[in-house]
């Protein structure tokens, strides 16, 4: 008689060939845990994936607002020369022209500032939402990873016929469906 098993439990098991014959239940458990991990981690990973589509959106619109910010910059700086020159010589023939050119810059640099302001609040948003749509996945990676537990826990009960195995990978199971709602819905 084995130790681990009672001399009912082995018989049972053993089939009268030596073979151990686990109960059916054991094999649809596994099938079933195995289709939640996969579940789960798909989608895990495509929340890291849209994670890094937001970080790349972010990282896109940071340049963007730069850009803009330049532009706005330079424009800025064209209104100042145009205005410096047109003081030092008020009297020339280019004076009013100069003033002109001064007043097209700083209308045409006007909405610059608003508009970088926009992408870099777009930006923010959009890293934000990478943070967030990172830890949901980091979340339901943790319920995969239980689900994963749950499973060999289930296989290995099949060969040592314990029932304390089953117990502690449905409690498993239940912990990583917690964990799963919360990282779906996070």
């Amino acid at each position: 008689m084995r130790p681990a098993m009672s001399a009912h439990v082995h018989h049972a098991a053993e089939g009268g060939h030596g073979d151990i014959h686990a109960p059916r239940w054991i094999a649809v458990a596994a099938a079933l845990l195995a289709l939640l991990a996969a579940s789960v981690g798909l989608v895990a990973n495509l929340r890291v994936t849209q994670s890094s589509a937001a970080k790349s959106d972010a990282i896109i619109l940071t340049a963007r607002a730069s850009d803009v910010y330049t532009e706005y910059d330079t424009r800025s700086v064209k209104e100042h020369v145009y205005d410096a020159v047109g003081e030092i010589a008020p009297d020339s023939a280019h004076a009013a022209r100069l003033k002109a050119v001064a007043a097209h810059e700083n209308a045409a640099k006007a909405p610059l500032l608003a508009r970088a302001r926009d992408l870099e609040a777009t930006s923010k948003a959009s890293m934000h939402r990478a943070e967030h749509l990172l830890a949901s996945h980091e979340i339901l990676e943790v319920a995969t990873t239980l689900f994963e537990i749950a499973i060999v826990l289930v296989s290995v009960s099949a060969l040592v016929g314990t029932r304390l195995l089953p117990i502690v990978a449905g409690v498993l199971t239940a912990s990583g469906l917690l964990i799963a709602l919360r990282g779906f819905f996070y």
